[in-house]
Protein backbone atom coordinates (compact mmCIF):
# COMPACT_ATOMS: atom_id res chain seq x y z
CA UNK A 1 0.00 0.00 0.00
CA UNK A 2 1.83 3.48 -1.00
CA UNK A 3 2.43 5.67 2.02
CA UNK A 4 0.38 8.33 0.59
CA UNK A 5 -3.18 7.27 0.43
CA UNK A 6 -5.38 9.33 -1.05
CA UNK A 7 -7.83 11.45 1.37
CA UNK A 8 -10.03 12.71 -1.54
CA UNK A 9 -12.11 11.22 -4.54
CA UNK A 10 -9.67 11.05 -8.05
CA UNK A 11 -11.87 10.79 -11.13
CA UNK A 12 -11.79 7.73 -12.65
CA UNK A 13 -10.65 5.89 -9.91
CA UNK A 14 -13.19 2.67 -8.76
CA UNK A 15 -14.81 3.22 -5.06
CA UNK A 16 -16.86 1.12 -2.81
CA UNK A 17 -19.50 2.13 -1.21
CA UNK A 18 -21.33 0.91 1.70
CA UNK A 19 -23.48 1.91 5.00
CA UNK A 20 -22.93 2.58 8.49
CA UNK A 21 -25.63 3.49 10.69
CA UNK A 22 -27.96 4.10 8.13
CA UNK A 23 -25.42 6.53 6.22
CA UNK A 24 -23.50 6.41 2.97
CA UNK A 25 -19.86 5.92 2.98
CA UNK A 26 -17.47 5.21 0.01
CA UNK A 27 -13.63 3.82 0.35
CA UNK A 28 -11.44 3.74 -2.75
CA UNK A 29 -11.25 0.02 -4.30
CA UNK A 30 -7.99 -0.08 -4.36
CA UNK A 31 -7.05 0.25 -0.55
CA UNK A 32 -9.49 -3.25 0.25
CA UNK A 33 -7.64 -6.54 -0.15
CA UNK A 34 -11.58 -8.49 0.31
CA UNK A 35 -14.78 -8.25 1.96
CA UNK A 36 -15.86 -11.22 4.22
CA UNK A 37 -18.49 -11.64 6.69
CA UNK A 38 -18.33 -11.24 9.95
CA UNK A 39 -15.79 -13.84 11.11
CA UNK A 40 -15.94 -15.20 15.17
CA UNK A 41 -14.25 -12.96 16.87
CA UNK A 42 -11.96 -12.82 19.68
CA UNK A 43 -12.30 -10.07 22.58
CA UNK A 44 -9.44 -8.23 23.90
CA UNK A 45 -9.68 -6.67 27.65
CA UNK A 46 -9.12 -3.28 27.94
CA UNK A 47 -8.74 -2.38 24.01
CA UNK A 48 -10.51 0.85 22.42
CA UNK A 49 -14.43 0.14 22.42
CA UNK A 50 -13.94 0.50 18.82
CA UNK A 51 -12.35 -2.68 18.44
CA UNK A 52 -14.71 -5.43 17.92
CA UNK A 53 -11.99 -8.38 18.51
CA UNK A 54 -9.40 -10.74 16.43
CA UNK A 55 -10.51 -12.88 14.43
CA UNK A 56 -9.14 -15.64 12.22
CA UNK A 57 -8.41 -15.12 8.24
CA UNK A 58 -7.17 -18.42 6.98
CA UNK A 59 -4.24 -18.70 9.80
CA UNK A 60 -3.64 -15.33 10.36
CA UNK A 61 -4.89 -13.11 13.03
CA UNK A 62 -7.19 -10.13 11.57
CA UNK A 63 -8.05 -7.35 14.08
CA UNK A 64 -12.26 -6.13 13.51
CA UNK A 65 -12.24 -2.82 13.86
CA UNK A 66 -16.35 -1.07 13.84
CA UNK A 67 -16.15 1.62 11.73
CA UNK A 68 -19.05 3.35 13.52
CA UNK A 69 -17.10 2.75 16.48
CA UNK A 70 -14.27 4.87 15.22
CA UNK A 71 -16.43 7.26 13.73
CA UNK A 72 -18.17 7.89 17.23
CA UNK A 73 -21.73 6.59 15.86
CA UNK A 74 -24.24 5.11 18.46
CA UNK A 75 -23.56 1.51 18.92
CA UNK A 76 -25.77 -0.80 17.52
CA UNK A 77 -26.65 -4.54 17.13
CA UNK A 78 -24.77 -5.98 14.36
CA UNK A 79 -27.14 -7.60 11.56
CA UNK A 80 -26.33 -10.76 8.68
CA UNK A 81 -25.61 -7.85 6.12
CA UNK A 82 -22.36 -6.55 8.27
CA UNK A 83 -19.19 -6.79 6.44
CA UNK A 84 -15.26 -6.81 6.92
CA UNK A 85 -13.25 -4.67 4.38
CA UNK A 86 -10.18 -6.03 5.43
CA UNK A 87 -7.01 -3.70 4.58
CA UNK A 88 -3.33 -4.09 3.93
CA UNK A 89 -1.54 -2.15 6.26
CA UNK A 90 1.66 -3.86 6.08
CA UNK A 91 -0.58 -6.12 8.90
CA UNK A 92 -4.02 -6.51 8.32
CA UNK A 93 -6.94 -5.24 9.85
CA UNK A 94 -10.59 -5.45 8.85
CA UNK A 95 -13.59 -2.75 9.00
CA UNK A 96 -16.82 -3.45 9.86
CA UNK A 97 -19.43 -2.16 7.88
CA UNK A 98 -23.50 -2.17 8.21
CA UNK A 99 -24.22 -3.46 4.58
CA UNK A 100 -22.13 -3.04 1.07
CA UNK A 101 -23.58 -0.88 -1.18
CA UNK A 102 -21.99 -0.92 -5.29
CA UNK A 103 -18.57 0.00 -7.12
CA UNK A 104 -18.48 2.93 -8.40
CA UNK A 105 -16.88 4.83 -10.89
CA UNK A 106 -16.35 8.67 -10.18
CA UNK A 107 -16.52 11.67 -12.95
CA UNK A 108 -15.93 15.47 -12.37
CA UNK A 109 -19.32 16.34 -12.29
CA UNK A 110 -20.09 13.40 -8.62
CA UNK A 111 -17.84 15.66 -6.53
CA UNK A 112 -18.42 18.22 -3.90
CA UNK A 113 -16.06 19.55 -1.63
CA UNK A 114 -17.04 19.01 2.30
CA UNK A 115 -16.09 20.52 5.87
CA UNK A 116 -17.17 17.30 7.57
CA UNK A 117 -14.77 15.79 9.99
CA UNK A 118 -14.60 12.31 9.29
CA UNK A 119 -14.97 13.11 5.12
CA UNK A 120 -13.03 15.55 3.28
CA UNK A 121 -15.33 15.11 -0.20
CA UNK A 122 -18.79 14.11 -0.70
CA UNK A 123 -19.83 12.22 -3.37
CA UNK A 124 -23.17 12.57 -5.33
CA UNK A 125 -24.33 9.24 -7.27
CA UNK A 126 -27.15 7.80 -8.31
CA UNK A 127 -29.23 10.00 -6.38
CA UNK A 128 -27.49 9.03 -3.09
CA UNK A 129 -24.74 10.91 -1.24
CA UNK A 130 -22.17 9.30 0.18
CA UNK A 131 -18.89 10.59 2.57
CA UNK A 132 -15.23 9.42 1.54
CA UNK A 133 -13.20 8.11 4.25
CA UNK A 134 -9.85 8.31 5.21
CA UNK A 135 -9.12 5.10 7.40
CA UNK A 136 -5.94 5.72 7.94
CA UNK A 137 -6.71 8.78 9.51
CA UNK A 138 -9.46 7.16 11.11
CA UNK A 139 -7.70 4.13 12.59
CA UNK A 140 -4.59 6.75 14.13
CA UNK A 141 -7.41 8.41 16.35
CA UNK A 142 -7.60 4.79 18.35
CA UNK A 143 -4.86 3.12 17.24
CA UNK A 144 -1.13 3.60 17.17
CA UNK A 145 -0.08 4.14 13.59
CA UNK A 146 2.98 0.82 12.99
CA UNK A 147 4.96 1.12 10.25
CA UNK A 148 4.40 -1.43 7.04
CA UNK A 149 6.39 -4.75 7.65
CA UNK A 150 6.27 -4.67 4.28
CA UNK A 151 8.01 -1.47 3.67
CA UNK A 152 10.05 -1.48 6.70
CA UNK A 153 11.66 -4.85 5.59
CA UNK A 154 10.83 -6.34 9.28
CA UNK A 155 10.45 -9.86 9.20
CA UNK A 156 6.94 -11.18 9.93
CA UNK A 157 6.99 -13.54 12.93
CA UNK A 158 4.92 -16.71 13.88
CA UNK A 159 4.35 -14.87 17.53
CA UNK A 160 6.90 -15.04 20.58
CA UNK A 161 9.53 -13.58 18.23
CA UNK A 162 9.70 -16.72 16.26
CA UNK A 163 10.62 -16.49 12.69
CA UNK A 164 8.44 -19.03 10.09
CA UNK A 165 11.02 -21.52 9.26
CA UNK A 166 12.63 -22.03 12.26
CA UNK A 167 12.75 -25.23 14.07
CA UNK A 168 9.15 -26.20 15.90
CA UNK A 169 8.82 -26.33 20.30
CA UNK A 170 6.13 -26.56 21.74
CA UNK A 171 4.68 -24.08 24.51
CA UNK A 172 2.49 -25.35 27.26
CA UNK A 173 -0.92 -23.44 28.01
CA UNK A 174 -3.30 -23.96 30.09
CA UNK A 175 -6.91 -22.22 28.91
CA UNK A 176 -9.93 -21.36 30.89
CA UNK A 177 -13.07 -19.37 29.88
CA UNK A 178 -13.89 -15.30 31.63
CA UNK A 179 -17.29 -14.22 30.73
CA UNK A 180 -18.23 -16.61 27.63
CA UNK A 181 -14.47 -15.89 26.27
CA UNK A 182 -11.55 -18.24 26.43
CA UNK A 183 -8.22 -17.38 27.09
CA UNK A 184 -4.92 -19.23 28.39
CA UNK A 185 -2.04 -18.42 30.52
CA UNK A 186 1.68 -20.24 30.26
CA UNK A 187 2.04 -23.50 31.88
CA UNK A 188 5.43 -22.25 33.13
CA UNK A 189 3.45 -19.35 35.36
CA UNK A 190 0.72 -21.81 36.95
CA UNK A 191 1.47 -23.33 40.20
CA UNK A 192 -2.01 -25.11 40.28
CA UNK A 193 -5.26 -25.19 39.50
CA UNK A 194 -7.83 -25.52 42.30
CA UNK A 195 -11.49 -25.40 43.37
CA UNK A 196 -12.57 -22.49 45.07
CA UNK A 197 -12.36 -22.49 48.51
CA UNK A 198 -15.32 -22.35 50.33
CA UNK A 199 -13.71 -19.94 52.91
CA UNK A 200 -12.64 -16.59 51.19
CA UNK A 201 -11.49 -14.25 53.99
CA UNK A 202 -12.26 -10.48 53.33
CA UNK A 203 -9.71 -7.92 52.94
CA UNK A 204 -10.05 -4.18 53.38
CA UNK A 205 -10.53 -1.70 50.55
CA UNK A 206 -12.82 -1.07 47.43
CA UNK A 207 -10.89 -2.89 44.96
CA UNK A 208 -13.38 -5.11 43.28
CA UNK A 209 -10.88 -7.30 42.16
CA UNK A 210 -9.95 -8.43 45.41
CA UNK A 211 -12.13 -11.24 46.71
CA UNK A 212 -9.72 -11.68 49.80
CA UNK A 213 -7.59 -14.58 50.77
CA UNK A 214 -7.80 -18.15 51.49
CA UNK A 215 -5.24 -20.97 53.03
CA UNK A 216 -3.93 -23.54 50.17
CA UNK A 217 -1.52 -25.61 51.64
CA UNK A 218 -1.14 -24.46 54.99
CA UNK A 219 -0.24 -20.65 53.53
CA UNK A 220 -2.49 -18.02 53.03
CA UNK A 221 -3.16 -16.73 49.13
CA UNK A 222 -4.54 -13.41 48.03
CA UNK A 223 -7.90 -14.26 45.77
CA UNK A 224 -8.38 -11.80 42.85
CA UNK A 225 -11.36 -11.99 40.12
CA UNK A 226 -9.87 -12.54 36.36
CA UNK A 227 -12.65 -11.35 35.45
CA UNK A 228 -11.92 -7.96 37.27
CA UNK A 229 -8.67 -7.70 36.13
CA UNK A 230 -9.64 -8.01 32.64
CA UNK A 231 -12.85 -5.64 32.51
CA UNK A 232 -14.87 -8.43 32.02
CA UNK A 233 -18.36 -9.01 33.66
CA UNK A 234 -18.94 -11.35 37.20
CA UNK A 235 -20.86 -14.35 37.76
CA UNK A 236 -21.08 -15.53 34.77
CA UNK A 237 -19.63 -19.06 35.80
CA UNK A 238 -21.77 -22.25 35.52
CA UNK A 239 -22.19 -22.89 39.62
CA UNK A 240 -19.72 -25.06 40.69
CA UNK A 241 -17.41 -25.09 37.84
CA UNK A 242 -15.38 -22.27 38.72
CA UNK A 243 -11.69 -23.14 39.59
CA UNK A 244 -8.77 -21.53 41.36
CA UNK A 245 -5.56 -20.85 38.79
CA UNK A 246 -2.88 -20.26 41.28
CA UNK A 247 -0.47 -17.76 38.42
CA UNK A 248 3.52 -17.03 39.93
CA UNK A 249 4.68 -14.01 38.77
CA UNK A 250 8.35 -13.67 40.27
CA UNK A 251 8.79 -15.04 43.92
CA UNK A 252 5.06 -13.94 44.53
CA UNK A 253 1.81 -15.54 43.56
CA UNK A 254 -1.83 -15.12 43.77
CA UNK A 255 -4.99 -16.78 42.88
CA UNK A 256 -6.98 -16.06 39.65
CA UNK A 257 -10.75 -16.91 39.77
CA UNK A 258 -12.49 -18.19 36.67
CA UNK A 259 -15.65 -19.62 35.29
CA UNK A 260 -13.75 -22.80 34.22
CA UNK A 261 -10.44 -24.63 32.90
CA UNK A 262 -11.06 -26.14 29.21
CA UNK A 263 -7.99 -27.63 28.70
CA UNK A 264 -4.08 -28.21 28.22
CA UNK A 265 -2.57 -27.41 24.79
CA UNK A 266 0.54 -27.34 23.98
CA UNK A 267 1.15 -25.59 20.22
CA UNK A 268 3.97 -25.68 18.11
CA UNK A 269 5.42 -21.93 17.85
CA UNK A 270 3.82 -21.26 14.67
CA UNK A 271 0.69 -21.60 16.02
CA UNK A 272 1.73 -18.40 18.50
CA UNK A 273 1.26 -15.11 16.54
CA UNK A 274 2.05 -11.76 18.56
CA UNK A 275 -0.46 -8.94 18.83
CA UNK A 276 -1.43 -7.28 15.67
CA UNK A 277 1.01 -4.76 15.32
CA UNK A 278 -1.88 -2.19 15.25
CA UNK A 279 -3.38 -2.98 19.18
CA UNK A 280 0.61 -2.34 20.14
CA UNK A 281 0.51 0.68 22.01
CA UNK A 282 3.76 1.57 23.35
CA UNK A 283 5.31 0.45 26.55
CA UNK A 284 3.07 2.09 28.94
CA UNK A 285 0.16 0.46 28.24
CA UNK A 286 0.86 -3.03 27.16
CA UNK A 287 -2.12 -4.99 26.85
CA UNK A 288 -2.35 -8.28 29.16
CA UNK A 289 -2.82 -10.43 26.24
CA UNK A 290 0.46 -11.09 24.88
CA UNK A 291 0.09 -13.33 22.20
CA UNK A 292 -2.93 -15.17 20.23
CA UNK A 293 -3.19 -18.96 20.33
CA UNK A 294 -4.24 -20.88 17.39
CA UNK A 295 -6.30 -23.96 18.55
CA UNK A 296 -8.46 -26.15 17.25
CA UNK A 297 -9.61 -23.48 14.73
CA UNK A 298 -10.41 -20.91 17.64
CA UNK A 299 -8.04 -18.27 19.13
CA UNK A 300 -7.52 -18.08 22.00
CA UNK A 301 -5.25 -14.96 24.06
CA UNK A 302 -2.29 -15.80 25.88
CA UNK A 303 -1.98 -14.18 29.15
CA UNK A 304 0.55 -12.36 30.44
CA UNK A 305 0.90 -12.84 34.18
CA UNK A 306 3.45 -9.69 34.88
CA UNK A 307 0.67 -7.63 33.39
CA UNK A 308 -2.23 -8.89 34.47
CA UNK A 309 -1.70 -6.66 38.05
CA UNK A 310 -1.35 -3.11 38.26
CA UNK A 311 1.45 -1.81 40.22
CA UNK A 312 -0.95 -1.07 43.11
CA UNK A 313 -2.39 -4.54 43.20
CA UNK A 314 0.71 -5.66 42.67
CA UNK A 315 2.06 -4.14 46.07
CA UNK A 316 -1.03 -5.10 47.86
CA UNK A 317 -0.29 -8.74 46.79
CA UNK A 318 3.13 -8.71 48.00
CA UNK A 319 2.40 -6.84 51.23
CA UNK A 320 -0.07 -9.06 53.02
CA UNK A 321 2.42 -9.98 55.24
CA UNK A 322 2.91 -6.64 56.15
CA UNK A 323 2.29 -5.71 60.34
CA UNK A 324 2.75 -9.47 61.71
CA UNK A 325 4.17 -11.50 59.22
CA UNK A 326 1.29 -13.66 60.06
CA UNK A 327 0.51 -14.44 55.72
CA UNK A 328 2.86 -15.90 53.53
CA UNK A 329 2.86 -15.99 49.97
CA UNK A 330 3.27 -18.95 47.94
CA UNK A 331 6.23 -19.13 46.02
CA UNK A 332 7.57 -21.92 43.18
CA UNK A 333 8.86 -24.66 45.94
CA UNK A 334 11.56 -26.31 44.40
CA UNK A 335 10.81 -29.48 47.01
CA UNK A 336 7.07 -29.92 45.13
CA UNK A 337 6.44 -31.64 41.95
CA UNK A 338 4.16 -30.69 39.12
CA UNK A 339 1.18 -32.75 38.32
CA UNK A 340 -1.84 -33.34 35.68
CA UNK A 341 -4.63 -34.65 37.68
CA UNK A 342 -7.63 -36.10 36.37
CA UNK A 343 -10.32 -38.66 37.43
CA UNK A 344 -11.87 -42.49 36.99
CA UNK A 345 -14.84 -42.72 38.53
CA UNK A 346 -13.77 -42.13 42.28
CA UNK A 347 -9.98 -42.66 42.39
CA UNK A 348 -8.31 -39.27 42.16
CA UNK A 349 -5.10 -39.80 39.64
CA UNK A 350 -2.04 -37.62 38.76
CA UNK A 351 0.39 -37.51 35.70
CA UNK A 352 3.64 -35.61 35.49
CA UNK A 353 2.64 -32.46 33.83
CA UNK A 354 5.75 -33.03 31.49
CA UNK A 355 4.07 -35.97 29.98
CA UNK A 356 0.92 -34.70 29.86
CA UNK A 357 0.74 -32.45 26.30
CA UNK A 358 -3.24 -31.65 26.30
CA UNK A 359 -6.36 -32.31 27.30
CA UNK A 360 -9.03 -31.85 24.44
CA UNK A 361 -12.93 -32.81 24.25
CA UNK A 362 -13.85 -36.30 22.98
CA UNK A 363 -14.45 -36.30 19.02
CA UNK A 364 -18.14 -37.18 17.96
CA UNK A 365 -16.88 -40.01 16.58
CA UNK A 366 -13.53 -42.02 16.54
CA UNK A 367 -11.81 -43.94 12.99
CA UNK A 368 -11.70 -47.81 13.65
CA UNK A 369 -8.21 -49.55 14.27
CA UNK A 370 -9.14 -53.33 12.81
CA UNK A 371 -7.78 -56.20 15.07
CA UNK A 372 -7.25 -53.98 18.47
CA UNK A 373 -8.28 -54.82 21.55
CA UNK A 374 -11.56 -53.48 23.11
CA UNK A 375 -10.67 -50.80 25.13
CA UNK A 376 -9.19 -49.00 22.12
CA UNK A 377 -11.55 -46.40 21.00
CA UNK A 378 -9.94 -45.27 17.61
CA UNK A 379 -8.07 -43.00 15.91
CA UNK A 380 -8.55 -39.01 15.86
CA UNK A 381 -7.13 -36.42 14.15
CA UNK A 382 -5.65 -33.53 16.12
CA UNK A 383 -4.66 -30.70 14.39
CA UNK A 384 -3.50 -32.99 10.74
CA UNK A 385 -2.04 -36.00 13.04
CA UNK A 386 -3.31 -39.09 13.66
CA UNK A 387 -3.40 -40.42 17.42
CA UNK A 388 -4.60 -43.18 18.89
CA UNK A 389 -7.17 -42.96 21.69
CA UNK A 390 -7.32 -46.16 24.61
CA UNK A 391 -9.95 -46.03 27.05
CA UNK A 392 -8.60 -46.00 30.18
CA UNK A 393 -11.05 -47.68 32.05
CA UNK A 394 -10.80 -50.56 29.75
CA UNK A 395 -7.12 -50.09 30.11
CA UNK A 396 -7.07 -50.88 33.89
CA UNK A 397 -10.09 -53.02 33.31
CA UNK A 398 -12.40 -51.43 35.05
CA UNK A 399 -16.38 -51.39 34.56
CA UNK A 400 -17.95 -48.82 31.98
CA UNK A 401 -20.26 -45.86 33.29
CA UNK A 402 -22.75 -43.22 31.37
CA UNK A 403 -21.40 -40.10 29.82
CA UNK A 404 -21.29 -37.61 31.88
CA UNK A 405 -20.21 -34.76 29.27
CA UNK A 406 -17.09 -34.37 31.58
CA UNK A 407 -14.91 -36.85 29.83
CA UNK A 408 -11.54 -36.00 28.32
CA UNK A 409 -8.67 -36.99 25.66
CA UNK A 410 -5.86 -37.20 28.25
CA UNK A 411 -2.65 -36.55 25.43
CA UNK A 412 0.29 -38.26 26.88
CA UNK A 413 3.92 -38.82 25.63
CA UNK A 414 6.96 -40.82 26.58
CA UNK A 415 10.05 -41.52 24.50
CA UNK A 416 8.71 -40.27 21.38
CA UNK A 417 5.19 -42.36 21.68
CA UNK A 418 1.89 -40.46 22.01
CA UNK A 419 -1.57 -42.08 22.37
CA UNK A 420 -4.31 -40.36 24.12
CA UNK A 421 -6.70 -42.04 26.54
CA UNK A 422 -10.02 -41.04 27.77
CA UNK A 423 -10.72 -40.59 31.42
CA UNK A 424 -13.58 -39.40 33.30
CA UNK A 425 -12.53 -35.54 33.92
CA UNK A 426 -9.13 -33.35 33.95
CA UNK A 427 -9.86 -31.63 37.32
CA UNK A 428 -6.59 -29.55 37.98
CA UNK A 429 -2.80 -29.22 37.80
CA UNK A 430 -1.33 -29.46 41.56
CA UNK A 431 2.10 -29.15 42.93
CA UNK A 432 2.11 -32.39 45.55
CA UNK A 433 4.60 -32.10 48.04
CA UNK A 434 7.86 -34.32 46.76
CA UNK A 435 8.15 -35.56 50.47
CA UNK A 436 4.23 -36.88 50.46
CA UNK A 437 4.91 -39.14 47.11
CA UNK A 438 5.52 -42.58 48.21
CA UNK A 439 5.61 -46.20 46.51
CA UNK A 440 2.51 -47.55 45.76
CA UNK A 441 1.94 -51.23 47.10
CA UNK A 442 2.86 -53.97 44.51
CA UNK A 443 -0.32 -55.50 43.39
CA UNK A 444 0.23 -56.38 40.24
CA UNK A 445 3.28 -58.39 38.94
CA UNK A 446 6.39 -56.40 36.79
CA UNK A 447 5.43 -54.36 33.53
CA UNK A 448 1.96 -54.54 34.06
CA UNK A 449 1.62 -52.64 37.04
CA UNK A 450 1.00 -48.76 35.82
CA UNK A 451 0.33 -47.02 39.39
CA UNK A 452 3.72 -47.17 40.75
CA UNK A 453 3.42 -44.14 43.18
CA UNK A 454 0.60 -42.97 45.36
CA UNK A 455 0.51 -39.22 47.00
CA UNK A 456 -1.07 -38.98 50.66
CA UNK A 457 -2.00 -35.42 51.61
CA UNK A 458 -2.87 -36.01 55.00
CA UNK A 459 -4.08 -32.71 56.03
CA UNK A 460 -6.82 -32.71 52.86
CA UNK A 461 -7.30 -36.67 53.24
CA UNK A 462 -6.33 -37.06 49.67
CA UNK A 463 -4.94 -40.03 48.04
CA UNK A 464 -3.90 -39.60 44.36
CA UNK A 465 -2.37 -42.52 42.76
CA UNK A 466 0.45 -41.53 40.03
CA UNK A 467 0.45 -43.46 36.67
CA UNK A 468 3.70 -44.50 35.24
CA UNK A 469 3.56 -42.99 31.70
CA UNK A 470 6.12 -45.25 30.14
CA UNK A 471 4.35 -48.40 31.79
CA UNK A 472 1.07 -46.67 30.68
CA UNK A 473 2.56 -46.58 27.51
CA UNK A 474 3.96 -50.02 26.86
CA UNK A 475 2.25 -52.16 24.67
CA UNK A 476 0.65 -49.33 22.48
CA UNK A 477 3.85 -48.78 19.83
CA UNK A 478 2.04 -51.07 17.60
CA UNK A 479 -1.10 -49.08 17.67
CA UNK A 480 0.63 -45.81 17.26
CA UNK A 481 2.22 -47.35 13.95
CA UNK A 482 -1.36 -48.35 12.94
CA UNK A 483 -2.16 -44.88 13.19
CA UNK A 484 0.36 -42.92 11.73
CA UNK A 485 -0.06 -45.31 8.50
CA UNK A 486 -3.76 -44.57 8.27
Amino acid sequence: MPDDIPTRLEEGQAYLSFEVAGEGYAVRLGLVREILRVPPLVQVPQSPASLDGLGNLRGRVLPVVSLGGLLRKPPCQPTAEGRVLVLDRGSLVGLRVDKIGALLTIGADDLTESGSVDAATLLRKHGAELRLIDPEGLLAADFRSQPSAARSGAPRSGGYGVKKGTPSRQVGVIGFELAGQEYALPLDDVREVLPVPADLANLPGDDDAVLGVATVDGRVLPILSGAALLGLPAGTGEAGRSRLIVVSVGRTSFGMMVDRTTAIHRPNAESLDSMPAILRRGPESEAEVQAIVRVGGRLVGLLSPERLLSPERMELVTNLDNEDGAMELVGKDPETQQFVLFRIGDTECGVPVVEAEEAVRVPERFSALPRSPSYVLGVMTLRGRALPVIDLRGRLNLPPVAPTGRERVLILSSKGRRVGFLVDSVSEVARLPAAAIEPAPELADGRAMVVTQAANLAETGRLILIVDVSRLLDGTEMLAQDAAAL
